[in-house]
């Protein structure tokens, strides 16, 4: 078993010119980041891994609408906040919320989310080439998939010109 301890030990002044903007309370927003960061050493560092998580960011503003990959703006309206993680056996493993919002808010956050992190249903074609129907939008789950063939290729390049 490995265990990884994330811990924020400090977070740089807000920036912003807007006096409006203040800092979060809670280093919720970027949770994500450092969940991350965290597969990726771990993949980088060949360890095997029984399961990959992906995780993502969602914020709720005044109106209900749902923004992926907020503004700091955005970050300081928003009415809720939530960071989820999917396993890539798509089993919900992390859900950690702030702010106000009701089972029905919940419910349309988790379904973004996992729309966010794991590729939907007929977007993974048997080859592996990622179907671009969302948008510019990439699932973290494809993302993660590229960079990790991408390794793995880099890895094999030695084999490769000893032939």
């Amino acid at each position: 078993m490995i265990q990884i301890t994330l811990q924020v030990t400090g977070t740089p002044d807000n920036d912003s010119k807007s006096e409006k903007l203040t800092q979060a309370s809670s280093n919720l927003q970027i949770l994500p980041s450092l969940l991350q960061a965290s597969v990726l050493a771990l993949l980088s560092a060949s360890i095997p891994l029984a399961v990959l998580i992906f995780s993502t960011l969602v914020a709720v503003d005044s109106d209900g609408n749902l923004n992926q990959n907020p503004s700091p703006v955005e970050l300081s309206t928003a009415t809720s906040l939530h960071v989820l993680a999917f396993s890539s056996h798509g089993r919900l493993l992390v859900a950690e919320s702030e702010g106000s919002f009701d089972m029905e808010t919940w419910e349309r956050v988790t379904e973004e989310g996992s729309r966010q992190c794991r590729d939907s249903a007929g977007s993974m074609h048997g080859n592996d080439d990622v179907s671009m129907d969302l948008g510019s939008e990439v699932a973290v789950e494809s993302f993660v998939r590229t960079l990790v063939g991408e390794q793995v290729a880099t890895g094999q390049q030695w084999k490769e010109a000893l032939r």
